[in-house]
């Protein structure tokens, strides 16, 4: 569980990877060297099945606006989405 809440806590931007450890329970010592989280079978299956997810909700939302008028859609509203989808998409394809 420490280990989906850590993958999960890795989309903030807002705190740093020994914060988000120490959020999902780990202790300050293990938090200060994340590797020794991330190279542990349990965080690669976390955040393999969190990557799954966030490309399913990728795909639903790229269906889902392949059947609007992208037209209708400003350029900031699609630059936004693009904006997290990719950083997610970046971020967990370096962990897996």
């Amino acid at each position: 569980m420490r280990q989906m809440n850590y993958a999960r806590g890795l989309m903030s931007e807002n705190k740093t990877k020994q914060q988000i450890a120490i959020d999902a329970g780990f202790s300050i010592s293990t938090a200060r060297v994340p590797q020794l989280i991330e190279n542990k079978k349990g965080f690669k299956l976390a955040a393999a099945s969190i990557a799954g997810e966030a490309g399913n909700t990728a795909m639903q939302l790229m269906y889902e606006l392949q059947t609007r008028d992208l037209k209708q859609m400003d350029n900031k509203t699609l630059l936004r989405c693009l904006d997290v989808l990719s950083k997610n998409v970046e971020r967990f394809a370096s962990l897996v």
